[in-house]
């Protein structure tokens, strides 16, 4: 492993290998905090690299160091989960074995147990099945000076290594963690010169578009998204043509095509361009790129096309629906790439039902929201009154709308309440409960087909406030 600075997390670390591998090598790159006085007690042994800005000539440092058949590798803010040590030594004894995905979870707190990140109660997103576990040959190298990775290695073996159920943890992507290492900031700047190194390597350009979105720079991301996609559509059917032709059991998706899938449908979707991001659903598709997150783009932008074109609005709803459905129907099954955070679990659940209340279906809705209450409480309650009014039990609905309005005065309880109200010709409370409705609504709506139903309320002829355009 590569580290620096890295007291904190390396103790655990480098417990979580114990009794599992041979020999522990760790390549310290400048520490100057306990570092390397952890990884000498621990019984690692430790090397030192004058670091270059070069991730993977300080990765290849390091393997040149391992003296056994095989290489795991870890990060510093890593764990194995216990019991994964037998697991990964089946695996070294399947046949044809050269490279091992092993199920990556990102834990969403610090202070979480093993148990709590691996069940996804705290993890962000979906488990990915990551390249961790290699077969120490001569030409084993990793490439790219961040986020490097030995693509070329795996590719002239076909691109796709072997699931190996042994999972890591990894503490590097917890928010709190993430913003105060400022790690984004130091990527830009290594990624901009990788671009720069390398013009023709479309996963550099797929990184560095990833890592200007997440600062904040959009336009310059979708440039540099817009350019990188070109090259992926040039480039990679003929990848996959070459690794089809070595083994046609296996998906030969390359590494990083997803990623710049995805990076490109968010900022399509960010700037309104629904229409534009169903194109590239549609070019995704005809590509192969069968993941959870293509169908459930293609859900939020069906959903948004179906509040602003209303002449088309219930065939737009039933491709929101389909396409949820299909994003669901991975049921939160580990990737080779990461998936959105709940697109194919809860986030794709509470979509879909939010989707199927305007398309009438309210039960269905209804048992999609209870089912996740402990997920999003809020939206959870709001979904399941809205349900509820349309199954014809405003009184239920009311009593779960009761406690949301009062600790929160939500708009959209507001709005499912004066419904309510109405209904039950209650009309002082109407009035109260469509007066906060209208004075948040601008920035306190959750829900913008709700916005359809405050205009019908505020149409009504016992109430004096004007339409909300």
């Amino acid at each position: 492993m590569i580290v620096k600075n890295e007291e904190h997390f390396l103790p655990n670390c480098l417990a979580s290998v114990i009794g599992v591998v041979d020999e522990i090598v760790v390549l310290d790159t400048g520490s100057t905090d306990r570092t390397c006085e952890i990884a000498v007690s621990a019984g690692a042994r430790l090397e030192h690299f004058e670091w270059c800005d070069d991730f993977a000539a300080a990765r290849n440092a390091a393997v040149s160091y391992a003296t056994g058949d095989w290489v795991l590798v870890l990060d510093a803010d890593e764990v194995l989960v216990k019991g994964a040590g037998a697991a990964i030594r089946a695996a070294l004894n399947h046949p044809g074995i050269y490279c091992g995905m092993l199920p990556m979870h990102h834990a969403s707190r610090l202070n979480v147990t093993q148990e709590e990140v691996v069940s996804g109660d705290q993890r962000i997103g979906e488990p990915t099945w990551l390249p961790r576990l290699f077969k120490r040959t001569s030409d084993l190298q990793w490439e790219g000076i961040v986020h490097e990775s030995p693509i070329a290695w795996l590719q002239s073996r076909g691109g796709v290594g072997t699931c190996v159920q042994a999972p890591i943890i990894h503490f590097g992507s917890v928010p709190s963690f993430r913003k105060s290492n400022n790690r984004d900031s130091r990527n830009l700047s290594l990624l901009r010169k990788d671009v720069a190194l390398n013009p023709d390597c479309w996963i550099s350009k797929v990184y560095l578009a990833c890592t200007l979105h997440t600062l904040g720079e959009r336009e310059e991301a979708i440039v540099v998204i817009d350019e990188a996609w070109s090259m992926i559509m040039a480039q990679v059917p003929d990848i996959i043509r070459v690794n089809k032709a070595r083994d046609s059991s296996r998906d030969h998706m390359p590494t990083g095509v997803v990623k710049g899938f995805t990076a490109f449908a968010q900022l399509l979707i960010e700037k309104s361009a629904y229409k534009a991001c169903l194109t590239l659903v549609a070019t995704a598709l005809e590509m192969g790129i069968d993941h959870p997150n293509t169908f459930y783009v293609a859900g939020v932008c069906y959903e948004n096309l179906a509040l602003v074109d209303t002449d088309n609005r219930m065939a737009h709803l039933v491709g929101a629906k389909n396409s949820y459905s299909a994003a669901l129907a991975f049921g939160g099954r580990a990737m080779t790439d990461q998936v959105l955070e709940g697109a194919s679990t809860w986030q794709g659940e509470i979509r879909l039902a939010t989707v199927l209340l305007q398309l009438g279906e309210q039960a269905h809705a209804f048992q999609l929201f209870r089912d996740n209450r402990e997920r999003e409480p809020e939206l959870a309650v709001l979904g399941a009154s809205e349900a509820l009014i349309g199954m014809g039990k405003p009184v239920e609905a009311l009593n779960l709308l009761r406690a949301i309005i009062e600790d929160t005065a939500s708009v959209d309880g507001c709005i499912l309440a004066a419904q309510v109200c109405l209904q039950q010709n209650e009309m002082a409370s109407f009035q109260s409960l469509l007066q906060c409705a209208y004075d948040g609504v601008i920035d306190g709506l959750k829900e913008r087909h709700r916005l359809k139903i405050l205009n019908e309320l505020l149409a009504h002829p016992a109430q004096a406030i004007r339409r909300v355009s």
